[in-house]
């Protein structure tokens, strides 16, 4: 574990509370019932620190919880989930105030429960620090019974939920979901509205359980999405293909080699989904335009024509023939051609990082949450060359869907005669396919 700055502070603030909470015996005795050995040290704060420190990283980190939530101590335990945590999603101040909001006065039905919360906040000392009533005795004064002075914000604000790990606030929104605090319908009403809320950073609450025939709650990370966040997107090639590869073996900055001028390059941090509107005010940088609707234009056509003409071109245009109006501003942008979906959370656990320049995808969303969707249209070339069907292709064609999958993406594939109808034109077979597979899409993925 040599190198881990982060980790040696948390080992070495872990040493001082075994020192202050535990005699030399009960020490030996807390690694001794976990089988592991002690390490040697010249006080108990050394040899608890070392032992520690001699296990894998995520042992240690789990013995460390392990004793703070034994004694009680809040502020071990944060810094542990910090450290636990550090590549899952943030619950943002701003989730946090819009989820106050939705709680208003009643975190725990009406009021709160302070003995609730004193599970999972230190509310032991003075409110005013050297006197006066503690935090639990002001929780009971203002923020409990049928007309509560104090709302949830203001709850959030004195408890320090604003601040806390997002494991800790993910914990007291669990709380609020208890079946002991509200009905049914209510748990199901408040469960779906905070998974709108929470979505925006990464999280959904899922019904993980049942209690005496009522359902319990949790709040995860969305399970479908991808770690980490995409940092490059090279898309819609109108030329000759982008030949790509790796500027620094270590930092895995990826450069386009050749052909840089046929194609697009998106750098900007990609935070919860990429909308249309986002990629149409990246344009206007790019081309130095100040109307956004000349900006739509434009970059609508420099992006069809990346695209074949026929089904892929119907495609593009009927999906903003069917949605854009309807959706506005939540309209995810559908990129084209994508050679590159570059995310460093991706990247670090492939063995072969070339894997990622192996496949381009016909088109790409990336949705609220993390969600990552892959569309294809299989022309003829996907499984036959010339007139004579390729068994070859076809392995090679979903060997590639088991990649994108297995990294965490959906994928879904349309085929060539889905777009055509004998009684009808390609437009009319385009839009009632395009239509009907979208708006199952965003119900399933709650996009607008």
């Amino acid at each position: 574990m040599a190198g881990d700055e982060e980790l040696d502070d948390l080992l070495e603030l872990a040493g001082c509370c075994f020192r202050d909470a535990m005699r030399v015996v009960d020490i030996e005795a807390f690694f001794s019932r976990r089988d592991v050995p002690l390490a040697e040290g010249t006080s108990k704060k050394t040899v608890a620190q070392n032992t520690l420190a001699s296990l894998p990283r995520a042992k240690a980190l789990d013995l460390a919880l392990e004793f703070a939530r034994e004694r009680r101590d809040i502020g071990l335990q944060d810094r542990v989930y910090l450290l636990q945590d550090k590549d899952q999603p943030e619950i943002s101040a701003i989730t946090r105030d819009r989820v106050a909001d939705r709680l208003g006065v009643g975190i725990h039905g009406q009021g709160i429960r302070p003995d609730v919360i004193e599970e999972l906040f230190d509310l032991s000392s003075p409110a005013d620090f050297f006197e006066g009533p503690t935090k639990t005795e002001e929780l009971r004064q203002y923020a409990t019974g049928a007309a509560p002075l104090w709302n949830a914000k203001e709850v959030f604000e004195f408890i320090g939920a604003i601040t806390c790990p997002s494991r800790r606030f993910a914990q007291l929104i669990e709380t609020a979901l208890d079946p002991r605090f509200r009905d049914a319908d209510g748990q199901a009403a408040l469960a779906a509205d905070l998974t709108r809320i929470l979505q925006l950073d990464g999280y959904e609450v899922a019904q993980t359980g049942e209690v005496s025939g009522r359902a319990t709650f949790s709040v995860r990370p969305v399970r479908r999405g991808v770690d980490g966040r995409p940092k490059n997107l090279i898309f819609a090639s109108n030329g000759p293909k982008p030949r790509l590869g790796f500027s620094d073996a270590i930092d895995n900055e990826v450069v386009v080699l050749e052909h840089v001028d046929s194609c697009l390059i998106y750098e900007r941090p990609i935070g919860n989904g990429l909308s249309w509107l986002d990629l149409v005010r990246w344009w206007m940088e790019q081309k130095g335009l100040a109307d956004l609707a000349e900006a739509h234009t434009s970059l609508g056509r420099r992006l069809l024509a990346s695209l074949d003409d026929g089904p892929e071109q119907e495609f593009f245009k009927a999906y903003f023939r069917n949605f854009a109006e309807r959706l506005g501003d939540q309209l995810p942008a559908l990129i084209p051609q994508v050679y590159l979906h570059y995310d460093p959370e991706i990247a670090r656990r492939l063995a072969d990082k070339r894997v990622l320049f192996r496949q381009r995808m016909d088109f790409l969303m990336l949705l609220p949450g993390r969600q990552r969707v892959v569309l294809e249209i299989d022309g003829k070339h996907h499984y036959a060359k010339g007139e004579r069907a390729d068994p070859g292709l076809y392995a090679e064609m979903v060997a590639a869907d088991r990649n994108l999958r297995l990294r965490g993406y959906e994928v879904f594939r349309f085929g060539g005669s889905e777009f055509s109808h004998p009684k009808g034109s390609m437009q009319e077979s385009v839009d009632e396919l395009v239509k009907s597979f979208f708006e199952e899409l965003f119900v399933a993925h709650r996009v607008g």
